[in-house]
């Protein structure tokens, strides 16, 4: 099967207004920061009891297999993370508040 093609322009639509990126999209790129973010959830969710029993109640980023911030303060936490990621995208870091209680959601 084909791979989908992947626009080379970005587009952002707000309320009616319409702003135009001329920054083109990498599709390779793209695809290769998609799987840092993966895993890193995918560290994140195999390490959640010990990361949760660690830093109970506090938000943990993730980035290449290590915890780099830490923060009850969820503000604090971007600061430091985008300090220690500078020279690579923060976004692409697993961030998720560490409950010190495991919820069980009913719907």
């Amino acid at each position: 099967m084909p791979k989908p093609a992947v626009s080379t322009l970005l587009r952002t639509e707000k309320e009616g207004d319409v702003v135009m990126s001329s920054q083109e999209v990498d599709p390779s790129k793209l695809l290769a920061d998609l799987r840092v973010k993966r895993a890193n959830h995918e560290w994140l969710d195999r390490h959640r009891k010990e990361l949760r029993a660690k830093f109970a109640d506090q938000y943990v980023a993730v980035h290449k297999g290590a915890v780099v911030a830490a923060n009850r303060d969820f503000l604090r936490l971007l600061s430091v993370l985008r300090k220690k990621l500078a020279k690579t995208d923060p976004s692409l870091a697993a961030v998720e508040f560490m409950s010190e209680e495991d919820f069980v959601w009913v719907l």
